[in-house]
């Protein structure tokens, strides 16, 4: 739930191999951003609605979570 009046982002952050040095983060198969692989990236949804949230890092692999968020009055 995001409360509307005081939103709060999502923390994304992800557990890589040690030769990994960098990942890539999707929401909803659109570029979100690259990242250091011990670096916490936010996020926070605007509506509504089902997320698909990906990590791929530097080796070519990837990582999908589907969330479904509500934001409330």
């Amino acid at each position: 739930y995001i409360i509307k009046e005081e939103p709060e982002a999502l923390v994304l952050s992800v557990n890589v191999a040690s030769d990994v040095k960098k990942v890539y983060w999707y929401i909803n198969n659109q570029f979100l951003k690259e990242a250091d692989k011990t670096e916490k990236v936010l996020y926070l949804p605007t509506q509504s609605g089902h997320y698909k949230i990906s990590c791929s890092d530097d080796k070519a692999r990837n990582s999908d979570i589907e969330i479904e968020v509500k934001v409330v009055e």
